[in-house]
């Protein structure tokens, strides 16, 4: 079948100038005066990283269905558990053909709780019901790897890597991230939305493609088309509408950076690779990235830092809708070792429910489930 693909240049480059939007810079303290509570959740489960349906690899990418199964990624398995932690079925089938998967960059529960995921290569998006029945799926003739994130009733959203050529050197460059709009309409029409520069080690010279990437990507839906996104080094959170190409804000507060130490600098990205027999080693930063995840729950952004308290764990921020710092709360995790591992898809929060992935003693995967007294402190 031969496709006619339609290129719409709307872009926002967003810069450290934001272009005159509005900065909203909130103080080191928040304004609560009982702020810097000490919350210890109580775990209620463990869902084991191996039987004989599914075996955690690399398990990444938690999120909570509306009738509070639980989702998880990992390596050629896209796993749903009820809410009890019961095996209920992989969404993954290897192949080609209709409903099948080579690369699953992400997923997108919908609110009947079926589920539509994204195929890099060969680039597809495909729904299933709540059952593993596949319902549609869509071919999309763009040949670059992109990233799902987010489907309203219009478009499919991605982001995609767009790297520059380092001419047979390794380097630290700031990579362009372009964010783009499919039509689900029109799946050959592709609107280019903003760009944004992420901190990456990178290779690139014909035949050769490595990238490290030591800033994470932090996307957070906030309602509607707004998500807040985080993607630099410093305490900097972006409130983006991808509908409108609109920058709203950028929400930050005075934050004292964490150095980096010979005990934390293991929480760092891995920053090296070998290419034909040469070692290649990113510089060592001088500071931890500030932050490590965004979530927004009733309303609330919540910030987890790179801050820890060998008492108290491990200090989360709490914004209301404004972009005002209102609270602030320490975590403390049973293990002072997953309070630095926190990142976007590592962790998720439903309610009063935490959900972590974590190892045993052994090194074995697991997810695990925790109550956290939350809902008091956000309302």
């Amino acid at each position: 079948m031969k496709f006619t693909v339609s290129l719409i240049m709307a872009i926002v480059l967003l810069t450290p100038a934001l272009n005159g939007q509005k900065v909203i810079t909130n103080p080191e303290k928040p304004a609560t005066p009982n702020s810097g509570q000490v919350i210890i959740p109580q775990k209620v489960m463990d869902i084991a990283g191996e039987s004989a349906d599914f075996y955690f690899k690399w398990p990444n990418n938690i999120k909570i269905g509306k009738d509070g199964s639980i989702f998880v990624s990992d390596k050629k398995q896209l796993l749903k558990f009820t809410p009890e932690g019961r095996f209920i079925l992989n969404y993954y089938k290897s192949g080609l053909g209709p409903g099948e998967a080579v690369s699953i960059s992400n997923y997108f529960l919908l609110e009947d709780n079926s589920i539509v995921l994204h195929n890099q290569a060969p680039n597809k998006v495909v729904t299933f019901d709540s059952n593993g029945k596949l319902l549609s799926e869509i071919r999309l003739p763009f040949d670059k790897y992109f990233y799902f994130f987010f489907m309203n009733s219009d478009d499919y959203y991605f982001h995609v890597m767009n790297p520059q050529d380092t001419k047979g050197s390794a380097k630290m460059v700031d990579m362009n991230y372009e964010f783009l709009a499919v039509s689900r309409q029109t799946p050959t029409s592709l609107q280019k939305k903003i760009i944004l520069p992420l901190q990456t080690y990178l290779y690139n010279s014909p035949g050769a493609y490595i990238v490290v990437t030591l800033v994470f990507l932090s996307l957070e839906h906030f309602r509607d088309n707004l998500f807040y996104l985080s993607h630099t080094p410093e305490y900097r959170i972006k409130l983006v509408d991808f509908s409108k190409n609109e920058l709203i804000s950028e929400i930050t507060r005075k934050y004292k950076r964490v150095a980096v130490t010979d005990e934390n600098k293991k929480y760092l990205s891995s920053g090296q690779f070998s290419l034909d027999g040469k070692l290649y080693k990113s510089p060592t930063p001088e500071y931890l990235n500030d932050i490590q995840s965004l979530h927004v729950v009733n309303n609330k952004l919540l910030v987890i830092t790179s801050t820890t308290d060998k008492e108290k764990g491990v200090l989360v921020d709490v914004y209301d809708e404004f972009g005002k710092y209102t609270n602030c709360f320490y975590l403390k995790l049973p293990t002072s070792d997953s309070w630095l591992r926190l990142e976007q898809g590592a962790v998720e929060i439903s309610g009063d429910a935490l959900f972590t992935i974590e190892q045993d003693k052994d090194e074995n995967w697991m997810i695990s489930k925790y109550r956290a007294p939350l809902a008091e402190l956000l309302k």
